[in-house]
């Protein structure tokens, strides 16, 4: 049965004692991890509001009121929990809550005298979640085709969001990247580093979706037995299910990566038909590379530094994050060294080793590849000469 809350409204409260305490906008806590990010139904959480004493002087006696509203502003829940806020102090509150169905809720609290003639000392903070149906299902083998798994920080296994389709780009390592505006209610799981390099969208990764010439990437992708998705239009509302992840090389951007699957809510108005994926031929542009040697030539013996700069071909600039792959071949045609990182903000990669002493003189070759998101993949080859001793 709904409760009915007969404290009249605490904001249009003028007694002087109001605003005397500050109850923080409560926020959900699971009973043994300090912080979450995706909640269940069905799952214990405590939901819990600091109690912050504004007067200098004085303590205050108080019960905290914590409320839980359904989507519709019914509420579901009411909590009174007693207290004494010492002066110029703060505590927690904390209220033990089971959701147990998935949806929208709004969680409230603020702080009484007490429940006998209440005042209302502080205002009402509020903050919204959505609690998951318990029955998502992620395909969880698909971690298995995942293309270099330790940069995925994996925060939750399987989780569901709903929003609008911004952009669709093809991927040189096979994936697709769908960028989701995602509903007021999700917007918690929208970190900085997707303001500041996502235009403040989640980053959406249905993994080996189409063909690509990256080594690594062929390897994971091999036995990838799941789902071709078709992706609906940009400007579609959808529902994504899949891992929630933050992308470690890419300063921890908040992505679904892999995603299990991209469900169709509402079309754009203006169009009616699901838009296949773009073409890498229309979305990929194209990368520019410059290969420097420390010395050349050099004497066998010697330390000898290789320096990739990865620029875009048309623009110039540089290109941070691109994966370098290389080798270099000896004299001997022996390849005894290998490249693998990725460039830093300038664009570059570095690399420097010492060539044996007894190292075969003669022609030396680099040999690059150079992978970067939304551009063709580059290769470039460039030589050093090798000199004896004498």
């Amino acid at each position: 049965m709904p409760y009915q809350l007969l404290l009249g409204n605490p904001e249009s409260n003028t007694h002087t004692s109001f605003g005397v305490l500050t109850a923080s906008a409560p926020m959900l806590k699971p009973p043994y991890f300090p912080a979450i990010v995706a909640i269940h139904a069905g799952q214990h959480m405590t939901i819990s509001s600091i109690i912050r004493n504004n007067d200098d002087i004085y303590d205050w006696a108080y019960s905290i009121v914590t409320e839980v509203r359904d989507s519709q502003g019914i509420t579901l829940m009411i909590h009174f929990e007693s207290g004494l806020a010492r002066a110029h102090n703060q505590s927690e509150a904390a209220v033990s809550w089971q959701p147990k169905q998935p949806g929208r809720y709004e969680l409230r609290t603020f702080a009484i005298s007490g429940l006998d003639s209440p005042q209302i000392l502080s205002r009402v903070n509020s903050s919204n979640v959505v609690i998951q149906d318990a029955n998502n299902n992620c395909d969880q083998s698909l971690w298995q085709n995942v293309y270099g798994p330790d940069r995925l920080k994996k925060i939750d296994e399987c989780i569901s969001v709903t929003g609008l389709i911004r952009t669709i780009k093809a991927e040189n390592d096979g994936d697709y990247h769908v960028l989701i505006k995602l509903d007021s209610e999700y917007a918690e799981l929208i970190n900085q580093e997707n303001v500041k390099n996502q235009n403040g969208n989640l980053v959406v990764e249905p993994i080996c979706q189409r063909p690509t010439s990256q080594r690594s990437v062929i390897a994971a992708c091999h036995s990838f037995n799941g789902t071709h998705m078709e992706i609906p239009a940009v400007g579609s509302r959808v529902k994504v299910t899949g891992s929630y992840v933050l992308d470690i090389n890419h300063g921890g951007w908040a992505e679904i990566h892999p995603a299990t699957s991209i469900v169709l809510i509402e079309r754009p108005e203006a169009d009616n038909n699901t838009m296949p994926p773009p073409s890498p031929q229309e979305e990929l542009r194209f990368l520019s590379i410059d290969i420097n040697f420390a010395h050349n030539p050099i004497v066998r013996g010697k330390s000898q530094t290789i320096t990739v700069i990865v620029t875009d071909a048309n623009t110039g600039d540089k290109i941070k994050d691109a994966m370098v792959n290389g080798t270099v071949t000896y004299a001997s045609g022996k390849t005894t060294k290998s490249i693998d990182q990725m460039t830093d903000v300038n664009g570059q990669v570095t690399y420097t080793w010492t060539i044996g002493a007894d190292a075969n003189p003669g022609i030396f070759t680099a040999n690059v590849t150079i992978s970067a998101p939304e551009y063709q993949d580059a290769s470039k080859s460039s030589f050093f000469t090798v000199l004896s001793n004498s």
